[in-house]
């Protein structure tokens, strides 16, 4: 949260973070139903078969959204 409210003026604080956060939520809520679909879409599977077309869109997801957070902490790491 820091990250997404470092320039703002303090009276722009408020509405930085309820962006960032709603954004945030959007973006959950889609995703949480395009993996809901492909883990449906795989039902019928007696394994764990039936989850890995969820599991290959999660992951690479998870790992972007780690890079987008380590990234700018990495970039003011070495600018201080």
């Amino acid at each position: 949260m820091a990250q997404a409210a470092d320039g703002i003026d303090d009276s722009e604080q408020g509405l930085a973070s309820g962006l960032v956060h709603s954004s945030g939520q959007v973006g959950i809520a889609l995703v949480l139903a395009v993996v809901t679909a492909l883990v449906a879409a795989g039902a019928g599977g007696d394994d764990f078969g039936q989850f890995r077309p969820g599991v290959n869109l999660i992951t690479p997801v998870a790992v972007v959204g780690l890079l987008l957070n380590l990234i700018p902490l990495l970039a003011r790491r070495r600018r201080s």
